[in-house]
């Protein structure tokens, strides 16, 4: 059994600054990780599945529209064959649908076990470009911390909050 954190974030003065064709928008924010998480807890299993339990059960599905089964059988599109399956139990905390990212959070921390645990040696980089295709704010949650988000969420800057400069990686 192996378990991980998947922490919410704020978004500090955040500015909408027009609709992109995708659908998606162009922002400028800063986003912090808080300290409020879920628990992702991976056990071997013979196949894939997801549980849930905590205090927001009744908004979260466990289908195919969960982010974690996206990322899930994202990153195992990666290997030829993986050396074992997990079921995820996900011990929720994070409210559901308040603009905390915990959906994105769950999705990058999925995407960052498995990376662990199956052994890929995937670089952060590499992480961040699967994330961007499950949705805007997965790349953030990849590196975490306090991050100017700039374009539709991909464009970060990593910020030392000790420090009132931020370095581009």
């Amino acid at each position: 059994m192996f378990s991980f954190f998947s922490h919410a974030k704020i978004n500090l003065g955040l500015q909408v600054l027009s609709k992109r064709e995708d659908n998606y928008h162009n922002l400028h924010s800063l986003f912090v990780e808080v300290n409020l998480s879920d628990k992702l807890v991976f056990k071997p299993a013979n196949d894939f599945h997801l549980t849930l339990k905590g205090s927001t059960l009744t908004e979260m599905p466990l289908d195919e529209t969960n982010l974690i089964n996206q990322a899930y059988k994202l990153i195992k599109m990666a290997m030829k064959s993986v050396p074992t399956e997990y079921s995820i139990q996900v011990k929720k905390q994070i409210p559901i649908g308040r603009g905390l990212g915990g959906g994105s959070s769950n999705a990058a921390t999925t995407l960052i076990a498995l990376n662990q645990l199956w052994q890929l040696n995937l670089a952060v980089d590499e992480l961040e470009n699967m994330g961007k295709s499950l949705g805007a704010d997965v790349p953030f949650f990849i590196r975490g911390g306090t991050q100017v988000v700039e374009g539709m969420g991909d464009l970060l800057s990593p910020v030392n909050p000790r420090s009132e400069e931020h370095t581009s990686e």
